[in-house]
């Protein structure tokens, strides 16, 4: 591809597995876009450089988790950028649906906005919020992806994410986890307030997550797509978002297996028997770490609530 001011951005930080993810997105992008070049965002000093043209340090000071992704334009060296989550695998070329995306200057994957009178569950009060932004719908969409040039229109679009996510509370923003807000319902606001309705729709053919997913779900990460019912939509993405835990289940592990074998990474029994043996032991820590957690959240919750009166 002959598209020099065009690259792909990802963050990965923390946790080595998500460095991992970033790993194998970027091994997937060099399968089936390789004239894209790709940025990487994180805090580690053992990145793989044959995967990545730019290793960009993190800026903890940003916040954690999804709280970075509103500072995206500071981190890009590239004029025009498309983000992709870290948990994402490219499953075939995209150069068509790139050439759609460059046409805006700020754009999620979206085909669905919120009227006042709708709910959802990270917005206290659709009503209140769009009315304290003068805004009038609300885009709803998943936040695998983003598209931003190096413009005014983007610009605005970021430090208004900014603003409101500093003061999210007042808003009506519930938090996404730990770290605050969710980057979504942050630039979805910023994007109603700024009257920026007309998005990126594309008809299931760029991106989706793998949730609501309904079987059959196929995938071949090497120039083959994906395909799979969305919503009882029948969706063929080139990008799978592998979203929450389902980084842990066998259709993103045999992509996996098939993306590093055939970048000639699994070549001799010594580098095939270490990927068997961390793939087994990063699944059993992960579920040994949800046992953990259900088993807190189970103590926590059948421990009696004890009232007295002052003085008793």
């Amino acid at each position: 591809m002959s598209q020099p001011t065009v690259g792909i951005i990802t963050i990965a930080t923390g946790n080595r597995r998500y460095y991992l993810q970033a790993e194998l997105l970027a091994i997937s992008l060099k399968t089936n876009m390789p004239g894209l070049p790709v940025a990487l965002v994180t805090d580690r000093n053992d990145v793989n450089r044959q995967w990545f043209t730019h290793i960009i340090p993190v800026d903890s000071s940003r916040g954690g988790g999804v709280q970075q992704k509103v500072f995206l334009d500071k981190y890009t060296p590239f004029s025009e950028t498309l983000f992709i989550d870290s948990d994402c695998i490219v499953t075939h070329n995209f150069e068509r649906e790139l050439r759609e995306l460059r046409q805006f200057s700020f754009s999620p994957v979206c085909e669905v906005f919120f009227a006042p009178e709708d709910s959802d569950p990270y917005v206290a009060d659709m009503r209140t919020a769009l009315k304290l932004v003068g805004g009038n719908c609300f885009p709803k969409f998943n936040g695998g992806i983003y598209f931003f040039k190096k413009d005014k229109t983007a610009e605005a679009i970021f430090e208004q994410a900014r603003r409101i996510s500093q003061d999210y509370r007042n808003y009506g923003i519930k938090e996404f986890n730990s770290h605050g807000p969710g980057e979504e319902t942050v630039f979805a606001l910023a994007m109603a307030s700024l009257h920026i309705n007309h998005l990126y729709n594309d008809h299931g053919k760029l991106m989706r997550p793998t949730m609501n997913v309904s079987r059959p779900f196929l995938i071949q990460p090497v120039n083959g797509g994906c395909k799979f019912m969305f919503y009882q939509q029948l969706v063929e993405p080139a990008i799978c978002h592998f979203v929450n835990v389902n980084s842990m289940n066998h259709h993103y592990r045999k992509c996996e297996w098939t993306l590093r074998r055939h970048n000639g990474q699994l070549r001799d029994a010594a580098s095939i028997t270490g990927f068997i043996w961390n793939v087994i032991k990063s699944v059993a820590l992960y579920k040994v770490k949800l046992a953990y957690s259900a088993v807190r959240r189970k103590v926590r919750w059948s421990v009696p609530f004890t009232t007295s009166k002052p003085g008793v």
